[in-house]
């Protein structure tokens, strides 16, 4: 049941997953489904959404990169080094992390919202007594504009940019559409920055 698979595992992505799940049951997204089928599909979602887990992206990374490098034309395929549900895995994980992979006017609309959901959350785990998480710290410690263009730009050379090279190793328009948005999201947050650095005063 998903409120025994949240209590054993308590992260942020579990809950997603149970939750998720609980209301495609709910709203008969698995009717007319065999057992064997229904349990197919619920294996592929939990997948997937766990995979959106921050902490395995290093190693989905370095795998699919793994297989495309060694396997190129059957890197993703059912019988290939990088199998069909773990390439399913990567690419919701690129989706969820796909904000800076927009336009740039498109993604600076994202970077609030980012900020208020984080600053939420650390509201949420200093209410708890938890260890505040990463950027999550109350709206008044992150000093200035700066700290979050920088914020931002380290997240996409680090993580972004990375994941989208490998898929636009395996498809062009990947290199043709998304590449192109990903490196003028790094301009415009460094020109931000530059322009905050210039309002400061001396």
């Amino acid at each position: 049941m998903p409120n025994k698979e949240l209590r054993e595992n308590p992260q942020l992505e579990a809950f997603h997953d149970s939750y998720g799940r609980l209301l495609l049951q709910r709203y008969g997204a698995f009717k007319g489904l065999t057992n064997e089928q229904k349990q197919w599909v619920e294996l592929m979602i939990s997948n997937a959404v766990i995979g959106t887990d921050m902490a395995n992206h290093f190693d989905m990374l370095d795998k699919l990169q793994r297989a495309v490098v060694n396997k190129p034309n059957d890197a993703t395929t059912s019988d290939g080094p990088y199998d069909t549900k773990s390439f399913l895995t990567y690419l919701l994980h690129a989706a969820d992390i796909s904000s800076q992979a927009k336009t740039p006017t498109l993604s600076s609309q994202w970077i609030p919202r980012i900020f208020s959901e984080f600053f939420s959350q650390g509201d949420l785990e200093h209410q708890e007594g938890l260890p505040i998480s990463p950027l999550c710290h109350d709206r008044m410690t992150l000093p200035t504009d700066i700290h979050v263009a920088q914020s931002q730009i380290d997240f996409i050379k680090s993580l972004v940019r990375p994941t989208y090279d490998i898929l636009g190793m395996i498809n062009p328009w990947v290199v043709e559409t998304l590449l192109p948005s990903i490196e003028a999201n790094i301009e415009f947050m460094q020109m931000w920055t530059a322009d905050q650095r210039l309002q400061m005063p001396s």
